[in-house]
């Protein structure tokens, strides 16, 4: 989604971070992975999110681990960051 201000863009990335679900920044969108749950969320509290395939561009840099309250939320950030690492040629 392409958030409309800079308030839009801090309350949509808090409340993604706040379910533990993985987000990335590109060309003024929020992106992360597509739930069901997220996206009607997202519409119902007045957003406009819109599912696409995107390539991502930068890898995500983090210096701490990924967590959750539970598995689900490591296993997806942990699945997006083995897809978007380099590959070893």
């Amino acid at each position: 989604m392409a958030p409309a201000s800079l308030l839009e863009m801090g309350t949509v990335c808090y409340e993604i971070g706040n379910k533990h679900i993985p987000l990335f920044i590109q060309e003024d969108k929020v992106l992360l992975p597509f739930e069901m749950p997220m996206f009607r969320w997202l519409q119902a509290s007045g957003f406009k999110p819109e599912k696409q395939s995107v390539k991502l561009l930068n890898l995500l840099k983090s210096n701490v681990e990924p967590h959750g309250h539970g598995s689900l939320g490591s296993t997806i950030f942990t699945k997006i960051l083995k897809m978007a690492a380099p590959k070893d040629e």
